[in-house]
């Protein structure tokens, strides 16, 4: 189904980039089957508290549970991937915000330092 408001269109366009150029099952041809996290975020009241470390665990569990081979998540925040990679995870791509570009040439998401890049990291279930 494609995607028709526009603001939607051009992070999912970023997201089937990621995705294409991440080539999971073609960096990790035995596995079939893999869970995906979407948004880890923890509200700035309650940062420091291992929330987002349980939010994580928990996920991990249900994909042991479920015959998962991996978890898969694309950190678009700095502290999102500096979180998951103490948990374990591995970065296996990273795209620059400055290298996407529209047709025009022009950067499309330009976020405040230290946000200068999205991550795909991965976690390797036994």
């Amino acid at each position: 189904m494609e995607c028709i408001d526009p603001k939607f269109r051009i992070t999912q366009d970023l997201i089937d980039k990621i995705d294409i150029e991440a080539d999971i099952f073609g960096r990790f041809p035995d596995v079939d089957k893999l869970i995906e996290i979407r948004v880890v975020s923890v509200d700035e009241a309650y940062r420091g508290q291992g929330i987002a470390k349980a939010l994580l665990d928990e996920t991990k569990r249900i994909a042991c549970e479920n015959g998962f081979q991996m978890i898969k998540t694309d950190a678009t925040s700095h502290f999102t991937a500096l979180a998951v990679s103490k948990l374990g995870y591995k970065c296996i791509y990273t795209l620059n915000y400055a290298d996407y570009k529209d047709e025009d040439g022009k950067v499309i998401f330009t976020p405040e330092a230290p946000h200068t890049c999205v991550k795909t990291l991965v976690y390797q279930l036994n």
